[in-house]
């Protein structure tokens, strides 16, 4: 399930296009190591890995507005990685546990 982000409190424009929404999708390994290809630095790779995420070109990504809505995206991105894991075992029994996604 994506994770649907909200309207962009800062929209921007990139090449006449205008970017009012962003959603970004769950991450995969393979995500990461593209942004780390593409970039020189954490900051860079960040951007570039947002940018897979949402499906958009880097330049969005580096024209949001950092204080609002860039920080908005970090929050997003960590919320993949809260998981809470819950177990449903009775006594004498145990089950394999489930882990559960906290969302918004």
């Amino acid at each position: 399930m994506e994770k649907d982000k909200d309207a962009l409190q800062y929209p921007v424009t990139v090449n006449g296009q205008e970017y009012k929404k962003l959603t970004m999708r769950r991450p995969k390994v393979k995500d990461d190591l593209a942004a780390q290809a593409q970039a020189k630095s954490e900051g860079e790779r960040e951007a570039f890995l947002f940018a897979i995420l949402c499906g958009v070109p880097p330049e969005v990504i580096r024209e949001v507005d950092q204080a609002a809505d860039y920080a908005r995206l970090q929050a997003d991105y960590q919320g993949f990685f809260t998981s809470t894991p819950t177990t449903s075992e009775s006594p004498g029994h145990s089950s394999p546990a489930s882990f559960t996604s906290r969302g918004r």
